[in-house]
């Protein structure tokens, strides 16, 4: 039982990122969304804890915080021809989407 001292984060389905040799090298815990019961187990084997938050779950915040307004501003600079008040470019995120796994 070794203290944590490195926390790698991964939104979403984290798999590939904890088989890079610089996660790998550093993390004692990986936050991820989803992973692979056999990806699990070769982290542990490796020493590093891992903690399954739910892929949807993971990605809300982003989408929210960032990747909303990033495409608003993106696309309004796009779409306004140089006049961002004549842009009527509007994104918006789902309300309905929810997390299609249940646990039991």
């Amino acid at each position: 039982d070794e203290p944590i001292r490195t926390v790698a984060v991964c939104a979403g389905s984290g798999s590939s990122i904890l088989n890079s040799k610089t996660i790998a090298q550093v993390a004692d815990l990986f936050v991820t969304g989803e992973m692979s019961h056999h990806d699990r187990l070769d982290a542990v084997s490796r020493g590093i804890s891992v903690i399954i938050a739910g892929h949807s779950n993971t990605e809300r915040g982003f989408l929210v915080t960032r990747l909303v307004p990033e495409l608003q501003e993106i696309l309004t600079s796009e779409c306004s021809s140089g006049d961002p008040a004549s842009s009527s470019v509007q994104v918006f995120m789902s309300k309905v989407d929810s997390e299609p796994g249940i646990i039991v």
